[in-house]
């Protein structure tokens, strides 16, 4: 049998149903089985299935790994759904409202995980107004050399993000490096927000707002 996306269509909706697959073009199918999930077909018929919700595709080794691995995705366990809970300030109001120093309105809170040459840079920003608490947050990829390159590239995205308010890092060194009146370590404890969502390795960005 030849491999391409309308034998595995085929095959596929027999298992999930005509309506939940659309064949996209002779490489690329579409599967909706709790969320839209896309599996893409090379020149040699390998595939690879990027589920909803998640950042990266993953290979899989033969069209019953594919069904399986479909059929077992869950919604509530997904890149998507873990910075979306991140990211819900009802459940970190209280983090929110004491991050903020007193006298202060507004931060930028970043940091930086790093592996293997990337840097996964992630940026928060608590704003206090009197519409409540609300909170901006980005996350993205790039090269560098080293954690500590990757920490002060994140506290320089955190200049240019907002540049009139302070900006927080829990990388004692890279703030000594910086070395400007704007930027202020704090303990990795309270800048747990950035840790997790950079730690998450993803490109994201998302505003909540809490009264």
């Amino acid at each position: 049998m030849t491999v391409n996306a309308n034998s595995i269509g085929k095959i596929l909706a027999e298992t999930f149903g005509q309506d939940a697959v659309r064949v996209c073009s002779t490489h690329h199918l579409q599967v909706k089985f709790g969320g839209l999930h896309n599996v893409y077909l090379n020149a040699s018929g390998k595939i690879t299935l990027h589920r909803n919700g998640m950042r990266r595709a993953r290979p899989v080794r033969g069209i019953n790994q594919l069904i399986e691995q479909i059929q077992l995705h869950d919604s509530a366990n997904t890149d998507l759904a873990h910075v979306k809970e991140l990211l819900d300030l009802a459940k970190f109001i209280g983090f929110a409202k004491t991050a903020l120093p007193n006298g202060l309105d507004c931060g930028v809170f970043v940091d930086a995980g790093w592996k293997d040459g990337i840097a996964s840079i992630a940026i928060v920003e608590i704003r206090r107004d009197q519409l409540g608490l609300s909170q901006i947050a980005q996350s993205w990829h790039e090269r560098t050399a080293n954690s500590h390159d990757a920490e002060i590239r994140a506290i320089e995205e955190g200049l240019r993000f907002n540049s009139i308010v302070t900006v927080f890092s829990d990388c004692q060194n890279a703030v000594l490096k910086i070395n400007s009146n704007r930027v202020v370590w704090i303990p990795r404890e309270q800048n747990k927000l950035a840790d997790k969502l950079g730690n998450m390795r993803l490109n994201n960005t998302c505003k909540t707002t809490q009264e």
